[in-house]
């Protein structure tokens, strides 16, 4: 699947599974993050709406990482535009407690829209397929 066709697959399964629309778009770009090795996501937030930006190289990742990568920056998404107090209601419903911390708690969000936990693969980048089910800590919280 082409990754314009992923990611929209992605914010409809997420809408669904908050039960709300998402005002969010996306594009590929540059961005400073981008010139780093792990550097392929980034989610910018105003109120209401969201827009993730994504590095060209992420065109050419391997579908578990762009999977990941397209999931955890709906995470931001949901956690912005989504009432935090309904939000962890949601993810408790569904098994999963939510971090307070911003880059684990986009991980957690996506645990519990998909059912499944991100992984960190060896480049210490988000995979769908193998890895460590925890973020690294020298990778911010």
């Amino acid at each position: 699947m082409a990754f314009k066709g992923l990611c929209n697959l992605r914010i409809q399964q997420a809408e669904e599974a908050v039960g709300q629309p998402l005002n969010v778009g996306f594009d590929f770009g540059d961005y400073e993050h981008f010139r780093k090795p792990r550097g392929f996501g980034v989610t910018f937030i105003e109120p209401g709406v969201c827009h993730m930006r994504f590095a060209y190289k992420l065109a050419d990742a391997q579908l578990h990482r762009a999977d990941a990568i397209i999931r955890h920056e709906l995470g931001h998404v949901v956690d912005a535009l989504v009432p935090a107090r309904r939000l962890d209601a949601w993810a408790k419903k569904r098994g999963v407690s939510l971090a307070h911390t911003v880059e684990v708690r986009a991980d957690d969000i996506a645990h519990a829209i998909w059912g499944t936990k991100l992984k960190y693969d060896e480049d210490t980048v988000q995979s769908t397929r193998h890895g460590n089910p925890r973020r690294p800590k020298h990778l911010g919280l």
